[in-house]
């Protein structure tokens, strides 16, 4: 009883300020636990590669091409490029920190790194032109401290890309360099352009509170913001205990691609919601708890796709499974690694086609990127 007030005092405090405004699910039909998957949809190629290339502290996968990633591994001067069958290490200077690499096309990509000199974080831009990465000269126009990290880049067009460090997203020009700060000064955040060609960011502050005389309480606080062109503005924020405590409803936040998706952890049930231009949130789909992880989802890794018809979801449950959404049913995809342990696991998409780094095996590590083609089926289900 006491978990049921509590989710009904939240729903009725978050209506009431006008942020939780959804479609109405009284006539939802939620489908039974046990859940019939579709068969394989994509084909899947499986690549043995280097084991310091490894999912947890690598950058996102930047696929230019179906057969082509370049990925940034866990040492920072280095970037992994794989391209039909081959792969090797492109080195770059002693002391670079590169931090993420996303591009426009097979002939222009963009690396984003810095170097420490003379007690200064130096930007360490290069371009890739199809056959090798050239330095681009940075004019810094701020006082702002510059120290990126792995969160992903933005690269919008060849004059407009960005970057986040501790409580300033940077705007890159394709030679200056602009500061804008965020409110909170020690936060880094993920950025995106909605499908509305709206600039937005998120991110997630830590706190702790004392309740009732008790011991300290952990807090979550998720904010999204949205860029006017000069400043960064708060549209949203929620404030709840962190998953470890325990209490339900919880709130999961995913970005993907132009798409922000909330998944919505209750007692009976998991529900997922879309954010729309109006900063409420569309309802997308309803499944009974435990549902997702018996398909393979576990809410900790990232899912990738175009949602709301085209998602991969991946995790621990179900030997480290695959599963795909097509807007209808799900699909259990088969890459001959479900009997391995997964460690964490990365992915990207170019079209219809996806590139996971799949960091498999706790004793023997082992790492593989997969490259998936979609089946030629006569019949969808």
């Amino acid at each position: 009883m006491k978990l049921k007030n509590i989710f009904l005092c939240i729903t009725a405090i978050i209506i009431s300020i006008g942020i939780y405004a959804c479609k109405d699910e009284s006539n939802i039909i939620i489908p039974t636990p046990s859940v019939q998957l579709d068969s394989a949809r994509y084909d899947w190629k499986n690549i043995l590669i280097p084991n310091e290339v490894g999912a947890y502290l690598s950058s996102n996968p930047w696929m230019p091409d179906t057969d082509e990633v370049f990925i940034i591994p866990e040492q920072k001067n280095k970037v992994f490029h794989y391209k039909s069958g081959y792969y090797n290490f492109i080195e770059f200077p002693s002391g670079v920190e590169l931090n993420d690499i996303k591009g426009l096309s097979p002939t222009e990509g963009y690396l984003f790194g810095m170097k420490q000199e003379e007690g200064k974080n130096i930007p360490y831009f290069y371009r890739w032109n199809g056959n090798s990465f050239f330095r681009i000269p940075v004019n810094i126009c701020s006082d702002k401290i510059f120290k990126p990290e792995r969160e992903p880049a933005i690269v919008r067009n060849s004059n407009e890309m960005w970057l986040s460090s501790p409580g300033v997203n940077w705007k890159f020009d394709g030679y200056n360099l602009i500061a804008y700060p965020l409110p909170d000064t020690n936060a880094y955040s993920w950025g995106f352009y909605d499908k509305y060609n709206k600039l937005k960011c998120y991110y997630f502050i830590s706190s702790y509170d004392t309740v009732l005389n008790s011991s300290q309480v952990h807090y979550e606080t998720t904010k999204i913001l949205e860029f006017d062109g000069n400043d960064w503005n708060i549209i949203f924020q929620l404030k709840q205990k962190a998953e470890h405590e325990l209490t339900l409803p919880y709130y999961y936040f995913y970005q993907i691609r132009n798409t922000m998706l909330i998944l919505i952890h209750n007692i009976a049930s998991d529900n997922l919601y879309e954010w729309n231009q109006n900063n409420s949130l569309n309802f997308i789909k309803s499944y009974p708890r435990g549902l997702l992880p018996e398909i393979g989802f576990d809410p900790h890794f990232p899912i990738i796709g175009n949602p709301p018809n085209d998602i991969i979801f991946y995790g621990i449950a179900l030997n480290s499974s695959i599963g795909h959404w097509n807007g209808t049913r799900f699909s259990l995809e088969n890459t001959s690694l479900t009997n391995r342990d997964i460690n964490f696991a990365r992915g990207t998409m170019l079209d219809s086609n996806y590139c996971l780094l799949w960091d498999a095996g706790i004793q023997f590590r082992q790492v593989f990127l997969l490259f998936s083609k979609r089946k030629n089926l006569t019949k969808q289900n």
